[in-house]
């Protein structure tokens, strides 16, 4: 086997390589379109995601007045048998709207 080194090797790998979903004008744009779709959803899982639908199911855990606000702690079933925890806080303001912010652990 031939060895290339450095950005010659990655440019060879570039020509000999074509990517397999390039567009070109060539091909039939419809069925390019639906090519890419099926497999970006085979990438991303999503037949795996369906086959693991679930109602909704959320189980609140723990309320608490807190000073200023108050917290409850519940949990939603995101994919069968696998729950997300959450914390609620809602101001004490009197208000009926608050603004929102959704953030996700790790984020």
């Amino acid at each position: 086997m031939m060895k290339i080194e450095g950005s010659r090797g990655h440019q060879y790998l570039i020509n000999k390589n074509k990517p397999k979903l390039t567009y070109s004008e060539e091909r039939e744009y419809g069925a390019w379109k639906q090519e890419i779709k099926e497999k970006f959803l085979a990438l991303i899982g999503y037949e795996r995601m369906q086959e693991n639908n679930c109602p909704m199911n959320v189980q609140i855990e723990k309320e608490e007045q807190k000073d200023g606000y108050k917290q409850i702690r519940f949990v939603i079933e995101s994919e069968k048998e696998e729950f997300v925890p959450c914390y609620l806080l809602i101001p004490d303001t009197g208000k009926e709207k608050y603004p929102v912010a959704i953030t996700l652990q790790g984020h």
